[in-house]
């Protein structure tokens, strides 16, 4: 019992001692760094130090998760936001939309502006995805429809997504072949590409789960915004590479970029394309079975 105790002081001190602990071990380690002092013997007592901090943070992580889930759930707007998927599956559809159509009218105003063609390839790619996204809300609305009629329209949509995913993928190529012929890139710096590198992970991650999470097509709507999800996070995945070869070319071997983003290239036009077709022909055989259910109910 005196053990349990004593380790309960040891990884879940006072909210005051976490908070000196992390200003003091942020300090000190700016101070090091900045001074190259890594070596000193000092430092080693401020890595332990901070080492102890991330420990004891870590541990509280899940005891601050579910204090908030429960402050959340006590709100009947967050509540029902939480508990509500379709809920949260619209408002994600139009904040989608809003930032896919947002983020291609500033590449267009770069394109002008910089007088680029590369902005332009891009802005091409996020206006054909933001016409996807908008088809997809619109689609999805059910207001005065027989639950068979917006059955109807949520496979029609789930169609034209296919049909533009194919005109995504022409985007998508023209922009490959700026990159590997054209020899065109934008060049990060080197905290801002791992920070896109992060995120992109993150993203591809969450893709793969969602559309494993709505493989089949039972609300056509939210199964082809899945879709679209993966393709876009496929479509990072170019990109990202892209950013770190002109990023760290140089260090290190020499890296045949050419060689390597066409290869990444050619298995991302593949990979959209066979999402694509799937979404084409695969959504034939829904519309077969409402067609028989409709026959089959006069």
């Amino acid at each position: 019992m005196e053990l349990k105790e004593t380790l309960k002081k040891i990884f879940f001190p006072h909210e005051i001692i976490i908070f000196l602990l992390f200003n003091a071990s942020a300090a000190g380690l700016i101070l090091i760094f900045m001074n190259g002092m890594e070596a000193h013997p000092l430092a080693y007592v401020m890595y332990m130090a901070a080492f102890y901090t991330l420990i004891v943070t870590c541990v509280r992580i899940p005891g601050i998760v579910k204090w908030w889930k429960r402050k959340l759930h006590e709100n009947k707007y967050t509540d029902l936001y939480l508990t509500d998927k379709d809920l949260r599956m619209r408002i994600s559809m139009y904040r989608s939309l809003l930032i896919t159509f947002v983020f291609a009218a500033f590449k267009i105003i770069l394109g002008f502006v910089y007088d680029s063609s590369w902005f332009f390839a891009m802005a091409g790619y996020n206006v054909i995805l933001s016409l996807m996204r908008f088809i997809l809300v619109r689609q999805s609305q059910k207001n005065g429809l027989s639950e068979y009629e917006a059955r109807v329209r949520g496979l029609q949509g789930y169609r034209i997504c296919g049909w533009l995913m194919m005109i995504l993928n022409v985007a998508v190529s023209v922009i490959m072949f700026m990159v590997i012929v054209q020899k065109q890139a934008i060049e990060y710096n080197m905290i801002a590409c791992i920070g896109l590198a992060a995120f992109t992970f993150y993203c591809f991650t969450k893709a793969i789960i969602n559309m494993i999470k709505y493989r089949n097509r039972k609300n056509p709507i939210y199964a082809a915004v899945k879709r679209v999800d993966m393709v876009k996070a496929i479509v990072s995945i170019f990109t990202l590479q892209v950013a770190m070869l002109t990023t760290f070319q140089g260090q290190g071997e020499t890296i045949n970029m050419g060689l390597m983003n066409t290869l990444t290239g050619v298995a991302v036009t593949i990979a959209i394309n066979t999402i694509a077709a799937l979404m084409i022909a695969g959504v034939k055989g829904d519309f077969r079975e409402l067609k028989n259910i409709e026959e089959m109910s006069f």
